[in-house]
């Protein structure tokens, strides 16, 4: 008699259809139990399906600043829950697809990479600004060792593991837009109290004229 002994619940990623029956990406998480049949699912996609995700990656990728991937194999459903929350925080996505098209939508918008060399099982998170979703993956991968960064986009440079990683220290657009606001602020609060205490000594010299006079 054998005897099947199941691991932890893992989580895995691909596109789910709404009730318009248009893609959308999202983070899907699968069961042990379906997860045979949805992986042949894939691998059966008709030549037009492929042919409609090569075209809505491509739009993806189009209006993302830039684009970060990395192996997620062995993340569990709580964790996978976890880094869906922080990517729609930042408002970016996530989506997996065979890596064949991939490169194909990659290549359409002239990014030079082949994702067939990325190692292992690879998510793709879109970002809205150029350093958002480097931050999130790096970030979230020092927490969960599962989720490793292979590599990343920047419009149409291709990054390497350690050029997503420096990507990921510099600040992003709201703390830009924070850090801007506090040095504008600064000069203006300075000037207010400038000139609040000009009003204020203008007003004393007043009243010490007027006490003159009256004497």
């Amino acid at each position: 008699m054998r005897v099947l002994v199941r691991g932890p619940r893992k989580a895995d990623f691909f596109v789910r259809k709404n009730g318009t029956g248009k893609d959308r990406s999202n983070l899907f998480l699968r069961n042990e139990k379906n997860d045979n049949e949805e992986q042949e699912k894939i691998f059966m996609q008709t030549k037009q399906q492929k042919e409609e995700i090569v075209s809505q990656v491509t739009e993806c990728i189009q209006t993302s600043k830039s684009l970060v991937f990395a192996g997620y194999a062995g993340l569990t459903v709580k964790e996978s829950m976890e880094l869906q929350r922080e990517m729609r925080k930042m408002g970016g996505s996530l989506r997996v697809m065979k890596k064949t098209l991939l490169s194909i939508a990659l290549r359409s918008v002239g990014v030079s990479l082949d994702a067939k060399t990325l190692p292992g099982q690879i998510v793709t998170a879109f970002s809205p600004d150029e350093v958002s979703a480097a931050k999130t993956l790096v970030e979230f991968s020092k927490k969960h060792k599962a989720l490793v960064v292979s590599a990343g986009t920047l419009g149409e440079k291709v990054l390497s593991t350690e050029e997503v990683l420096a990507l990921s220290k510099l600040p992003s657009l709201t703390e830009l837009r924070a850090k801007l606001a506090g040095t504008l602020q600064a000069p203006i609060a300075g000037f207010a109290r400038t000139l609040s205490g000009n009003i204020s000594g203008l007003v004393r010299v007043l009243q010490q004229v007027s006490e003159q006079k009256s004497a």
